[in-house]
């Protein structure tokens, strides 16, 4: 549960301040939050429907985890009477997107920004998002949304500098979470799936851009140097998710990362 409560904390505020855009309007850089705040019921009004969120990327391969760690958050948040000052008396749907090209499902939505949006421009093929000014129709996007979240302080600075339609009440600091949920390395290594799974004692996860290749070989040719019996297991993986890299990461000794270009942010 403590994992997921920095989420659902700065969810609160993130939600709080949506209640405030959708009662008075859009707040200035000069409003006083807090103070509006204030006046917020602490019991939820008679009448009033809350809105109904919706996950386009639930079973995607990619964010699926995220949107099960995002759900737990606003359960929690729900739980803690984040919602009770919401203005609405009539149904509404918001959906909460995690891709830069997801397909919008309604028309309200809210943006949660995963992408390298202050890193330099990816050369390899295999990156989706190039760079923040190769994908003018992300720009267009975030600019409409109800708000746009992020999990990197270093990206919220780059938007507000680079986006200045986005004003303090529409980008929001979200804190990435775990599921309230999620299997303890005990119970992963136990299921049968991870017992077909060869086991990797030094671990490196994710895109493999040409620095974090050049990385992986300068490791692997170092634990050769180490231990040539190949008594340590090293491995690069790529385009693995779900229980089989969970597997992996619960039975290595060593997991390391490296930025995927320069001026990118750490995933994990």
């Amino acid at each position: 549960h403590v994992a997921t409560i920095p989420m659902a904390v700065s969810l609160c505020v993130a939600v709080a301040t949506l209640l405030l855009i959708l009662s008075f309007g859009d707040l200035g850089a000069d409003s006083s939050i807090e103070s509006q705040l204030e006046v917020s019921s602490q019991f939820r009004p008679e009448g009033v429907i809350l809105p109904s969120f919706v996950f386009p990327e639930e079973y995607d391969v990619f964010f699926r985890e995220n949107v099960r760690a995002l759900k737990s958050a606003l359960a929690w948040a729900e739980d803690s009477g984040c919602l009770n000052p919401w203005p609405l008396t009539v149904p509404m749907e918001i959906a909460i997107l995690f891709r830069y090209d997801s397909i919008m499902p309604c028309r309200y939505y809210i943006q949660y920004q995963m992408e390298q949006v202050a890193a330099s421009p990816a050369n390899d093929a295999g990156a989706g998002f190039r760079s923040f000014a190769d994908h003018p129709q992300y720009q267009e996007r975030l600019s409409e949304a109800l708000q746009v979240w992020d999990w990197s302080a270093v990206h919220i600075d780059f938007l507000r500098r680079n986006l200045p339609t986005l004003g303090p009440s529409k980008l929001k600091y979200v804190a990435l979470g775990i599921d309230l949920d999620s299997d303890l390395c005990e119970d992963i290594l136990e299921s049968p799936t991870c017992k077909a799974v060869p086991s990797v004692d030094v671990l490196f996860f994710g895109h493999l851009t040409e620095r974090r290749q050049i990385l992986c070989d300068r490791v692997a040719a170092s634990i050769q140097r180490l231990q040539p019996d190949g008594s340590i297991r090293h491995e690069c993986v790529q385009q693995l998710f779900g229980n089989v890299l969970k597997c992996k990461i619960c039975r290595a000794q060593v997991i390391y990362s490296d930025h995927s270009r320069d001026h990118a942010v750490l995933e994990v």
